[in-house]
């Protein structure tokens, strides 16, 4: 059997790594950078927030925190009122739990670190049609909360982690998912 050198398998490894360029390059050939499509809307109004929570003043530091990302986005403007908007992103803050992550050495039963996890149902409205049936998106956000300090306090100082948290999952929900 004739034995074949190093120069005989160049053509058959060059066509190997052309065929991979080809088929990468046309893999990549349709791929947009950034959101897909174009908005049908220009300008939102965010209500205050709904809260059927018992997360400790949340509604506030919320609503805040959603109009501040819409603000910051800059694909949309902020409205004054729900008139004044094409649509209107309502945000209701449906559940809050609290899962037991981590636990003191000397008592198993003292809870030393808490996942603190918030949902909310996200609705976008047109406001010219607001009886119009409309699809609402689920939204969750974790954060941990350490309970040196107890645990009310730690719920307290989580709440502007969860808002921030919050409010980007609801502006890519509104902007980039919809």
């Amino acid at each position: 059997m004739p034995h074949r050198t190093a120069a005989s398998h160049r053509p058959l490894a060059a066509s190997a790594v052309a065929a991979a360029l080809l088929l990468f390059a046309a893999g990549c050939a349709s791929y947009q950078l950034g959101s897909p499509a174009e908005l049908q809307f220009s300008s939102v109004f965010v209500p205050p927030v709904v809260n059927d929570t018992f997360v400790p003043q949340s509604r506030a530091a919320i609503t805040t925190a959603i109009r501040e990302a819409f603000a910051r986005d800059g694909r949309v403007v902020l409205a004054e009122s729900a008139a004044d908007a094409d649509r209107v992103v309502e945000v209701r803050l449906s559940d809050f739990s609290r899962e037991m992550t981590s636990a003191l050495r000397d008592d198993t039963a003292l809870a030393r670190k808490f996942a603190l996890t918030l949902y909310a149902d996200v609705r976008l409205v047109d406001p010219a049609t607001p009886d119009a049936p409309t699809a609402t998106s689920r939204v969750s956000v974790s954060v941990d909360a350490y309970t040196d300090s107890g645990l009310q306090q730690a719920e307290f100082q989580a709440v502007p982690q969860l808002a921030e948290k919050l409010a980007v999952e609801v502006v890519h929900r509104v902007l980039d998912t919809w």
